[in-house]
């Protein structure tokens, strides 16, 4: 070959690619063997869906997964360079279905089509590892694997929403839904609530975040990434009082989750998903609720999606009760961008903080009103219109918060405003920490065990300090009520039963004046916390409400005789009877409590006795001879 001919002659890619690749296979140059003794070094790209022909991101994707294979062979590596077919499921059927094939020959026919493609690249790969994940000696090993799994307790059956393709007849993942329609099929994709089984990642949230910050040769927006994906967030759980007025079904409260709960007099509505429980019962008699709700069920259900789109409001009527202000109702809408499950599906607007509910107020007129005010501006003038402001600042227009940090108010929020179980009120606040898929609560009640009977006005010294010992009207003789007005704490129980379980940190207190104690006299424990801790009844309707609670018990006595009509019963036996419901691991506590309250007091009357026994719940009660 002359000089001046070199300069005319082109790289002929066809036949020196074919060339090359049939020496590399004759030779086995990219076969791996497992004796190898030099360093082993793994690479694996996803592997490729059988469509039957490949496209530029295929070739994107491969072509740096070999370039890192080749690298690492030239260093003396012993490289496995693997491919394989995800090739089992629903689309593979249909396409058959379409074509009136059998799904296995269409499939196969597309592996070798695109193996044949993937060839022509002169991709570094050891195709003797071939795999395809329809093969039953691929799948064999998933189905063991899962049972392994099953066995430890790391899987569950449950209910869950799916985007679903009324054509395909399959689930899509969210990324598989565009402009709310599947990718394949371009069929409007459909909310269903389907069985499924999960892998119980999410109970091991707090290890990966943990892991996560021990792998410092990652990228940081990766790291990021992948806490986000993880999704918990640290808030509170808030009950918001129904206006029963306006609540269907005689629904009474609605449970939110919320990261601010320093925002709460910033609010100006509440939104609950399309699936909540109450927006059903308001559909249920609301034709126009209903078609609404529908018309979300065809979003796609991924944050994205949820993001991007317009965000929709129906106004249900429904009126919540501000916890801090019984006289301030918030409207609550259902809306197209509140999941259903994430924290409790439910959550109150703040507009001028959050830039979807500022969207959502400019668009349906709510107005906003800023609580957070950035530092060195002039709350008299800071306003928000379009822009939600999200930074740091000091408390306004936030009554008791006014000039507090944010920090600080979260706090001053979550010690006024304690959500408890009906069994006992943590003697901590009570953090939920809303996952995609649970919520872990913390915290344990305390208890005084008293060594002696309880007298109203007379104190009782313990070693949690002096308490003022009030009666309690509407409940048994000998249940009390101990107040610490300096420390707002309160504790209530039976002192017959021995141990009176401790409402911590409440929100509990007295107004300035002394006015709502002096009107009391004495105090019912179950009320004043529910009216003091800005559950939503205002302070002039705890007496009538007492009143009306000294009737239910009257009526609850009467049950409890009538239960024991028939002979020797013990508490947990006559619950159901006096209640209208069975125990459970809810209810157990208070409802037995409250029974051997009734029973003590009956006993006490003379109108019921007890045989000789161990006592408590095993105890057996008739009525006296």
């Amino acid at each position: 070959m002359t000089a001046d001919s070199s300069k005319n002659e082109r790289y002929n890619a066809r036949a020196a690619e074919a060339r090359w690749q049939s020496v590399w296979d004759e030779r086995g140059i990219f076969a791996t063997k497992n004796d190898d003794p030099r360093p082993k070094y793994y690479v694996l790209e996803m592997f490729p869906y059988p469509s039957g022909r490949i496209h530029m991101g295929h070739v994107r994707n491969y072509t740096m997964g070999d370039v890192v294979a080749r690298f690492k062979r030239a260093m003396g590596n012993a490289v496995l360079h693997p491919m394989g077919w995800d090739a089992f499921g629903m689309p593979a059927e249909n396409a058959a279905i379409d074509r009136k094939v059998h799904p296995k020959a269409w499939t196969y026919d597309n592996i070798a089509s695109m193996k044949a493609q993937l060839k022509s690249m002169g991709l570094s790969l050891d195709w003797a590892r071939e795999i395809a994940t329809c093969d039953p000696a691929y799948y064999r090993h998933q189905q063991k694997m899962f049972l392994d799994f099953l066995k430890a307790g790391l899987v569950e059956r449950k209910q869950s929403k799916v985007n679903w393709d009324p054509v395909d007849h399959t689930v899509l993942a969210n990324e598989q839904v565009i402009d709310g329609r599947g990718w394949r099929s371009g069929a409007v994709v459909e909310q269903r609530e389907l069985t499924q089984w999960f892998f119980k990642i999410s109970d091991y949230s707090e290890d990966l975040l943990e892991a996560l910050d021990t792998l410092d040769r990652w990228p940081e927006k990766v790291r990021l990434m992948q806490k986000n994906w993880i999704g918990r967030s640290e808030g509170l759980l808030l009950r918001f009082i129904l206006d029963p007025a306006t609540a269907p079904n005689k629904e009474s409260e609605l449970e939110i989750f919320t990261t601010r709960p320093d925002t709460l007099f910033g609010a100006k509505f509440m939104a609950i998903s399309p699936d909540h429980p109450l927006a059903a019962a308001a559909a249920a008699k609301n034709p126009s609720l209903a078609s609404f709700i529908e018309q979300c069920r065809h979003m796609g259900t991924s944050q994205a999606a949820i993001d991007t789109a317009e965000k929709m409001g129906f106004d249900t009527g429904i009126k919540a009760i501000h916890p801090f202000d019984a006289n301030w109702k918030l409207p609550v809408y259902v809306a197209n961008f509140i999941l259903m499950d994430y924290g409790t599906g439910a959550i109150f607007g703040c507009p001028a903080h959050d830039q979807r509910d500022l969207d959502f107020v400019n668009k349906y007129g709510l107005g906003n009103t800023p609580v957070v005010c950035p530092e060195g501006q002039d709350p008299k003038t800071f306003v928000i219109t379009t822009t939600a402001y999200d930074g740091d600042g000091r408390m306004i227009n936030s009554r008791f918060l006014d000039g507090m940090t944010i920090e600080q108010a979260k706090e001053e929020v979550a010690r006024r405003l304690e959500v408890g179980r009906q069994s006992g009120v943590p003697d901590e606040a009570l953090r939920r920490y809303a996952e995609r898929v649970k919520e872990v609560p913390s915290g344990i009640a305390r208890v005084i065990e008293p060594d002696r009977p309880l007298v109203p006005g007379v104190e009782l010294e313990t070693d949690l300090g002096t308490w003022s010992v009030h009666a309690t009207p509407g409940h048994a003789p000998s249940h009390v009520c101990l107040l610490q007005p300096e420390r707002r704490l309160m504790i209530s129980g039976d002192h017959l039963l021995g141990r009176i379980s401790l409402y911590y940190d409440y929100g509990w207190t007295p107004d300035p004046a002394g006015e709502f104690l002096r009107s009391l006299d004495v105090v019912d424990a179950l009320e004043a916390r529910l009216c003091l801790a800005g559950h939503g009844r205002p302070f002039t309707d705890v007496r009538a409400h007492i009143d009306g609670n000294r009737a239910l018990v009257n009526e609850r006595l009467e049950a409890v005789l009538t239960a024991l009509a028939g002979g020797g019963r013990t508490a947990v036996e006559i619950v159901p009877d006096v209640y209208g419901e069975p125990l459970s691991t809810f209810n157990a506590g208070w409802l037995l409590a409250q029974t051997l309250c009734y029973l003590r007091h009956l006993e006490l009357a003379g109108r019921v006795e007890r045989d000789a026994g161990d006592g408590g719940e095993a105890e057996r009660w008739r009525t006296a001879a």
